[in-house]
């Protein structure tokens, strides 16, 4: 099926990933009382293995329409790839990052694997507030999880030659998105990700990741549900930032 059609099917039947309003319909549901229909299984899924411990919105509450910051899309990943919480760090790199904060060594984490460069420099800022956009995201989790590249996904609305296309390609090639719109085929690139998105998005990474091991021998599987660049040395893989600022 086309991108267009798998889209089209996304947003007639309210599928994970679309941008459907009422995706998030509020209804008691398992973990939070606000989690129900399309995305209520990713966000069970990650709440049994403590990926968002500590960044709910209120008690029993994931307020699922609400756009992910940077700092919990941070945690978020960090806790998918590592498997658990960083061990304390040297200080803070970025100069908005509060030491204090218990969520900083997961930002230091995340830029010790390459996965964020920050948000500006002099000083290095990481803009740990601020809501991530899903042409962000998609570079994110593309670094994150050294998703293969794709070819051009064919969004109206994404430039050839920008700095998050690469991402947003292979999002799309590795099945973790499927666009925002059809006729024409749409990403919404500068849309903030919500959490319940995200908490999609991941869970999807993580079943590709699963199910597509990396080629290098001699390096062993890893376990049920762990992530394979836990397995991958740091000076095997790192990154960096595929062009443009941010990040």
């Amino acid at each position: 099926m086309t991108l267009a059609g798998l889209a089209a099917a996304e947003e007639a039947s309210g599928s994970p990933g679309s941008d459907l309003p009422g995706d998030t319909d509020i209804e008691a549901a398992g973990s939070f009382e606000d989690v129900s229909g399309t995305h209520r299984a990713s966000v069970e899924s990650l709440a049994e293995r403590g990926i968002f411990d500590g960044t709910e919105c209120a008690t029993g509450r994931f307020c699922p329409n609400l756009p992910i910051q940077r700092w919990v899309m941070a945690v978020w990943l960090v806790r998918a790839l590592d498997g658990a919480d960083p061990a304390p760090a040297d200080p803070a790199r970025f100069a908005d990052v509060d030491e204090r904060a218990w969520w900083a060594v997961h930002v230091e984490r995340l830029a010790e694997l390459g996965i964020t460069q920050g948000c500006a420099t002099e000083p290095a800022r990481f803009c740990p507030e601020s809501p991530v956009p899903r042409a962000q995201m998609a570079t994110f989790l593309t670094r994150a999880f050294r998703l293969p590249s794709g070819p051009a996904a064919g969004f109206a609305d994404v430039a050839d030659g920008s700095t998050h296309q690469p991402g947003i390609a292979a999002v799309a090639a590795a099945g973790i998105t499927t666009g925002c719109k059809v006729e024409p085929a749409r990403y919404c690139p500068q849309r903030a990700t919500t959490r319940a998105h995200m908490a999609t998005f991941l869970t999807r990474a993580l079943e590709f990741d699963r199910t597509n091991p990396p080629g290098p021998s001699g390096i062993p599987a890893p376990g049920p549900g762990t992530s394979s660049l836990a397995r991958i040395p740091l000076n095997l893989w790192y990154l960096g930032s595929p062009g443009g600022a941010i990040r």
